[in-house]
């Protein structure tokens, strides 16, 4: 471990040299274990990821969730370890088809069926929520795009990842969508935005970013965490319907939202101002007493 930490290059060097007369990928498959402990050989990792992937490609489908929660540890440990942290063994495909299985098979999806709307949408906006679900699925199928070589199986697990997952979306989605024909809220409504999160201290800043999944939310809260100490907190509302981008923006805005047919031609105001682009949603922020700037302007500003 010291070599490998003080040395890496000389320690991957000579690891090379020794691991060209065997074959160590085969002897870890012929063996059928998962759980090994040795790091020194890439050849070990190779053989891993074979396994792994055959095991989620062939074992009986609807096992699989529960098989991902058995590999979750031993996979954890070799992404962790000497020849994936060099960038020399890419775990991320495997590593995340498990963990979206593994997240799948903890959520107890008959239990959406018994929840009114507004826990359906705690179940999901929670700290430990379904939102990361989905952010292991996104996680996952980028990194199926972004991937340098084939993994075995590889068209096979995806298929099954993307079945599970889709079942998933079925399940909470059907009795979310019961409740909401009859009461088509999910907690605090969107028009109270303005009221509940807009405040004119200095240093307070809103984003509003159209149509963003709440999961990617949850990582522009772990980056920002990341780069800076200052407060935030993420939370979530019900949107305006419709649940178009006239509407949604207008909702963020201060005064209420007004929705009118004029010759069939929906028209969208806040406090009786009509909102017909964003230059009107740049004029209103702007009279509140707000700076607005586009993102790409907001980019090159320092955090601290």
């Amino acid at each position: 471990d010291e070599w490998q930490q003080y040395a890496p290059a000389e320690f991957t060097r000579y690891a090379q040299k020794i691991e060209s007369d065997y074959d160590l990928a085969e002897a870890v498959i012929d063996s059928d274990r998962i759980n090994w402990d040795a790091t020194a050989f890439k050849g070990i990792d190779m053989g891993l990821i074979r396994l792994v992937m055959d095991r989620l490609a062939k074992e009986t489908y609807a096992d699989i969730p529960d098989i991902a929660a058995d590999l979750e540890r031993p996979v954890k440990a070799r992404q962790n370890s000497f020849w994936s942290n060099e960038d020399l063994v890419d775990w991320s495909v495997p590593a995340l088809a498990v963990e979206t299985l593994q997240r799948i098979g903890t959520i107890d999806t008959d239990k959406a069926k018994t929840l009114t709307s507004e826990e359906l949408a705690q179940e999901y906006t929670s700290d430990d929520g379904w939102w990361q679900v989905d952010s292991s699925y996104r996680s996952y199928v980028n990194a199926t795009q972004e991937a340098t070589f084939p993994y075995p199986n590889e068209t096979t697990v995806k298929q099954r990842v993307t079945k599970h997952y889709m079942s998933f979306l079925q399940d909470v989605n059907r009795p979310l969508a019961d409740i909401l024909s009859d009461d088509p809220t999910l907690g605090t409504p969107q028009t109270s935005f303005y009221e509940e999160f807009a405040d004119l201290e200095e240093g307070t800043a809103i984003i509003i970013c159209d149509g963003l999944r709440y999961e990617l939310a949850e990582a522009i809260k772990e980056n920002l965490g990341l780069r800076t100490d200052f407060e935030q907190s993420l939370s979530a509302v019900s949107a305006a319907l419709p649940s178009i981008t006239e509407v949604g923006m207008a909702a963020h805005l201060p005064g209420e939202l007004g929705l009118s047919l004029d010759d069939n031609d929906l028209v969208v105001t806040s406090g009786g101002e009509t909102m017909s682009g964003k230059s009107d949603r740049v004029e209103r922020l702007s009279a509140a007493g707000f700076e607005v700037a586009d993102m790409d302007e907001v980019s090159s500003i320092s955090l601290e």
